[in-house]
Formats: structure tokens, C-alpha cells, sequence
């Protein structure tokens, strides 16, 4: 979405042929530096942007290298907004 000739787009699931970053070709040579997504990567899809864990991220990842490490706090509006039945991620 945005304006055709925007410095920066914004491009949603809907976007046709899917989002361009998505579409990435992999060099031959890359190939072997990763594998399939983990069955327990995929049970859960998720795009709650406010679900994060850091403790559970460090304990999938084994590392923070590559992840926020900046507690965040939410308004009670946020919550009350994406959690109305008031039962909130473990967030930190």
C-alpha cells in the first residue's frame, strides 16, 4: 500500500504473488546454510506483534544475538484492545 513512487512500501500478506522479500531467489552455494521450518515453528502461526518473548526466544535460539533486548511495556488499552478476556501473553 502507499504511494506508487513512495521511498518505502508497504506490502500485506494479500499482496499479489505474495511479499517481495518472500520471493528471494537462494544462491547454490547458500543453500545448505539452513533447512525446512520446524514442525514446532509452524504449529503456531502467529503475528501478534505483542505475544514476543524474550525468555522463550532465548530458549528457542539458544542466543539473543539476534532479537530485542529492550523490556517493553504495553498500555493497558494495547492490552485491553488485542486481550479482552484479560488473559495476556507472558511477555519478558
Amino acid at each position: 500500500s502507499g504511494a506508487q513512487d513512495a521511498a518505502f512500501r508497504h506490502y500485506c500478506s494479500c499482496y499479489p504473488g505474495g511479499k517481495p522479500t518472500y520471493n528471494l531467489r537462494v544462491e547454490a552455494k547458500d543453500r545448505d546454510l539452513f533447512g525446512p521450518q520446524l514442525a514446532k515453528h509452524s504449529a503456531r502461526n502467529s503475528v501478534c506483534q505483542i505475544c514476543y518473548n524474550f525468555t522463550k526466544y532465548k530458549k528457542d535460539w539458544g542466543s539473543t544475538e539476534c532479537t530485542n533486548k529492550y523490556d517493553t511495556q504495553y498500555s493497558q488499552l494495547i492490552l485491553d484492545r488485542y486481550f479482552p478476556d484479560g488473559k495476556y501473553p507472558q511477555m519478558r
